[in-house]
C-alpha cells in the first residue's frame, strides 16, 4: 500500500511539470522565432514568403523599401496580388494594360516553379529576384539590390568590349605566342594584313610566316626573351601573306606571365613594306648612276675597301681598271648633252656583258668607268681589259644620221694589299689610263712602280694637290707684264696679268710649274675664276689706276671658255666691282678656239656686247691658224713667241711675222708681239708696223700690288 501510495503522489506532480516543460519551449521557441524575426528584418535582402494560397504570410521592411511598397498599405497577410497589381498600377512592369499585366503574373506565381531573374525598376535600381519553392507548395523569394554589382559588371564589359575592339582593329599586328612560337592568338587586324583569319592563324607557328632561312634567327630571338624576362627584342622580317608575297614587319617582342602563371611571348609586329621600299630605292640611288643603271663611284669605293681588307686576310689579288672613252667629248659637243647621256645608257647595257659574274662595274662620273676584278691575276684582268676595249672599239653609236666610232683608254693597277690605300690605287688607275691615252688612245696601260710615264703622271698629280692647297689657302698673287705702243707716247696703261703661286715658304712658283697638271685634271676654271675676281677686285679698289688703265689682259683657258657659266660669272664680277668692260682684254689661244669654234665664237661675241675686247694669244702655231681666223671676232692677234725670239736669225719666221702682221692689218685687228727680248728685235717689230710690243726688253713681269702702290703714293 505504501508503494501505492507513492507512485500515486509521483503522478501527481506529473502534469504540472509537462506544463512547465511545455511553457520552457514555447518560450525557447517565442525567443528563436523573435531572433528569426530581427534576423529576417535586419537582413540587407528583402524577403517574402508566399503561402499555397498565394497569401504573403512574411515580408519584412527591406522587401517593401526594396520595392517601394508604403508600409502603411502592405502588411503580411494580403494577397500576393495586391503587390502584383500595385506594382502594375505604377508603372514598374512597362507600359501595358497593368489587368492583363496582373493576370500573367499570377498565373505564373500559380505554377510555383523555381525562379531567377533580373527586374530594372523605373528609377534604374536593378533588383535581383530569386523564388525558391517550399514543400507545402508556397515559395520564399529574396530580393537583392545589384545595382553597384551590374553597374561594375557592364562597366568590365564595355571595358573588355573596348580593350577587344582596340585589339581586333590597333594598327598593329598582336601575336601572343607559346615558348615553342606557336600563335596562341592573333588580333583581328594582324590577321586581315596577312590575308589569315584569326582561327587559321591561331595553332600556326611563327616560323610557318616566314622563310626557313630566317627559323634560326627567330629561335635566337625567342631563346633571349626567355632567358631574359625583361628584355625587349627589336628585329625587321619579312612575313609571308596568304596570297602571295611578303609583309615586311618590325617585330618587338618580350617574355610575359599570363593569369595562368604560363609563360608566354608577346608580339607587336608593324608593317614597314613601304618604308623599307622606300628605303631600298633611297638605297639603290645612292649606290647606283641614275644614268647607266650601274654602280656609282661611292658604292665603287666602298667595294674597293672591302677588296682591301680581303688582300690582307685572305691573301688575294684583285685588279682595277679605270676606262675613260676616247670620243665622248667629240659626241657632246657635235650632237649635244642628249646624245652623250643616252651613249652612255647604251655602254652601261654593253659593258657589263664583258665581265664576270662577280665583277663590279661603275660609272666614275663623266666619260669614266670603273672594274674591281676580284680574286685576278693580272694575266686575267688583262683579258678583261682587252675584251672592254674590243667591245667598246666595235660599238657603233648611232644619232640621227650619224655613226660614230669609239675607244677606250684603260689603266690597269694589281691590288696586291701590300701598303696601298684606295686614294692611292685611284690615283694610280688614273695615272695609267692617262699614260693609255697620251700613248695613242684605245689601248691598256697596265701599272708598275718603276714607270718613268706614270712617274711624269705623278709628279702631276703631286703638282695638282699642291695647287688644290694653295688654292683652299689662297696662296696665289698677281703679276704684271707692260704691253707697250709701238707709236703711243702717251701715259695710259695697257699690261697683262700674270698668274704666280707662293710655296709654303712664301716663295715664287711659276705657271709652268702647276698649270698642266691644272689643265690636266680641269682645274683651270677654279683658277681662272680666282684671277677674274681678284684682279677685277683690285682695280675696282683703285679707281685712279682704272681711269689711267687702257688695257688689261686676262687669260683664260679652254675650259673657261666653254663653261656655260662663266659667261655670267664674268658679268657679275664687272658689275660687282664696277670696272668697264672696256678696259678688259680676255686672251685665249689659239688652240682653245679653234678647239670648240662655235662655243668659242658665242663666248667672244657675248662679251664683246659689253664691250670687252678680245685676243688671239699663240697666233700662227697652228697650221689652220688662217682658216679659222675670219670666223673669230678679236680685237688683237698674239703674234707666238717662238717666231719673234729667233726672228732675226730664222727669215722664215721673219717672214711669218711679217705675213700675220700684214693680214691683220687688212682685216683691220691690232697685232702684239710677246717675247720681244733685245732692242734689234723690238726695233725690228716697231719698223715693220706691229702695233703693241711685250718682253723682256720692255720691261720684266712685275708685282700688280706693287704697281698699285706706287702709283696711289704718287697720287697722295
Amino acid at each position: 500500500m505504501k508503494t501505492i501510495g507513492n507512485r500515486s503522489k509521483n503522478l501527481a506532480h506529473e502534469p504540472a511539470e509537462k506544463a512547465d516543460e511545455i511553457q520552457l519551449t514555447v518560450q525557447a521557441l517565442k525567443e528563436k522565432l523573435g531572433m528569426l524575426e530581427a534576423a529576417v528584418e535586419y537582413m540587407d535582402q528583402g524577403i517574402s514568403v508566399t503561402d499555397s494560397n498565394l497569401i504573403c504570410v512574411v515580408c519584412n521592411q527591406r522587401f517593401l523599401d526594396l520595392l517601394d511598397f508604403p508600409a502603411d498599405q502592405f502588411r503580411q497577410g494580403m494577397p500576393f496580388e495586391a503587390f502584383i497589381r500595385y506594382n502594375a498600377e505604377h508603372g514598374e512592369y512597362g507600359p501595358g494594360d497593368p489587368e492583363q499585366q496582373v493576370s500573367e503574373r499570377m498565373a505564373l506565381a500559380a505554377k510555383f516553379v523555381p525562379h531567377r531573374f533580373n527586374r530594372i525598376k523605373k528609377d534604374g535600381t536593378v533588383l535581383e529576384i530569386v523564388g525558391n519553392i517550399m514543400d507545402d507548395g508556397g515559395f520564399v523569394t529574396t530580393y537583392t539590390d545589384i545595382t553597384a554589382r551590374e553597374q561594375s559588371e557592364q562597366a568590365l564589359r564595355n571595358s573588355e568590349q573596348r580593350f577587344r575592339a582596340l585589339y581586333d582593329n590597333n594598327p598593329s599586328m598582336f601575336f601572343t605566342l607559346d615558348v615553342a612560337g606557336e600563335i596562341l592568338s592573333v588580333n583581328r587586324f594582324g590577321a586581315n594584313q596577312l590575308g589569315y583569319s584569326v582561327e587559321e592563324l591561331v595553332g600556326m607557328t611563327v616560323f610557318d610566316l616566314s622563310s626557313p632561312a630566317e627559323t634560326l634567327r627567330l629561335k635566337e630571338n625567342i631563346k633571349r626573351c626567355l632567358d631574359s624576362p625583361d628584355a625587349v627584342v627589336r628585329w625587321e622580317i619579312a612575313k609571308h601573306l596568304k596570297g602571295g608575297g611578303d609583309m615586311w614587319v618590325r617585330e618587338v617582342v618580350r617574355a610575359v606571365t599570363d593569369a595562368e602563371n604560363q609563360v608566354c611571348i608577346m608580339s607587336v609586329c608593324q608593317d614597314i613594306t613601304d618604308a623599307r621600299e622606300l628605303s631600298d630605292q633611297l638605297s639603290y640611288h645612292a649606290n647606283h648612276d641614275a644614268l647607266t643603271g650601274l654602280l656609282n663611284r661611292w658604292a665603287f669605293e666602298n667595294r674597293m675597301e672591302a677588296a682591301l681588307v680581303s688582300c690582307h686576310q685572305q691573301q688575294i689579288e684583285h685588279a682595277i681598271c679605270y676606262l675613260d672613252l676616247d670620243q665622248f667629248k667629240v659626241i657632246n659637243d657635235t650632237c649635244g648633252h642628249v646624245a652623250g647621256d643616252e651613249l652612255l645608257r647604251q655602254l652601261g647595257i654593253l659593258l657589263p656583258q664583258h665581265v664576270r659574274r662577280n665583277d663590279t662595274l661603275a660609272r666614275l662620273g663623266g666619260d669614266e668607268f670603273g672594274v674591281l676584278l676580284e680574286n685576278c691575276t693580272l694575266r686575267q684582268a688583262c683579258r678583261v681589259a682587252n675584251d672592254l676595249r674590243k667591245s667598246i672599239e666595235e660599238f657603233r653609236f648611232v644619232w640621227g644620221a650619224k655613226t660614230f666610232s669609239l675607244g677606250a683608254s684603260i689603266g690597269l693597277v694589281l691590288v696586291t694589299g701590300q701598303d696601298q690605300s684606295l686614294v692611292e690605287i685611284l690615283a694610280a688607275a688614273d695615272a695609267a689610263c692617262y699614260v693609255a691615252k697620251d700613248s695613242g688612245r684605245n689601248r691598256i696601260h697596265v701599272y708598275h712602280e718603276e714607270d718613268s710615264e706614270l712617274s711624269a703622271r705623278k709628279g702631276e698629280m703631286q703638282w695638282l694637290n699642291r695647287t688644290q692647297q694653295a688654292l683652299s689657302e689662297d696662296r696665289f698673287c698677281l703679276y704684271y707684264q707692260p704691253i707697250d705702243a709701238s707709236t703711243d707716247s702717251d701715259n695710259t696703261l695697257h699690261y697683262e696679268v700674270l698668274l704666280r703661286m707662293l710655296d709654303e715658304q712664301g716663295e715664287i712658283i711659276l705657271p709652268g710649274a702647276f698649270l698642266p697638271a691644272a689643265e690636266r685634271y680641269d682645274l683651270m676654271p677654279r683658277l681662272d675664276r680666282w684671277v677674274l675676281e681678284k684682279t677685277l677686285s683690285l682695280l675696282g679698289a683703285n679707281p685712279r689706276h682704272l681711269a689711267r688703265l687702257s688695257q688689261c689682259a686676262i687669260n683664260l683657258s679652254g675650259q673657261s671658255v666653254t663653261d656655260h657659266g662663266f659667261t655670267d660669272f664674268v658679268i657679275e664680277t664687272l658689275q660687282a666691282n664696277s670696272v668697264p668692260a672696256d678696259k678688259i682684254c680676255f686672251e685665249i689661244t689659239e688652240t682653245t678656239a679653234i678647239g670648240n669654234l662655235v662655243g668659242a665664237i658665242q663666248f667672244i661675241n657675248t662679251l664683246k656686247a659689253l664691250g670687252c675686247r678680245f685676243a688671239l694669244d699663240d697666233f700662227g702655231s697652228g697650221m689652220s691658224s688662217f682658216a679659222y681666223l675670219k670666223t673669230l671676232p678679236v680685237d688683237y692677234l698674239k703674234i707666238d713667241g717662238v717666231f719673234i725670239s729667233d726672228m732675226m736669225d730664222d727669215p722664215i719666221n721673219l717672214a711669218m711675222v711679217q705675213s700675220i702682221n700684214s693680214i691683220a692689218q687688212v682685216m683691220g685687228k691690232a697685232t702684239i708681239a710677246e717675247f720681244v727680248e733685245s732692242e734689234a728685235i723690238y726695233d725690228c717689230l716697231v719698223d715693220m708696223g706691229v702695233d703693241y710690243l711685250q718682253g723682256y726688253h720692255i720691261s720684266r713681269p712685275q708685282p700688280l700690288a706693287q704697281l698699285l702702290g706706287n702709283q696711289t703714293t704718287e697720287v697722295d
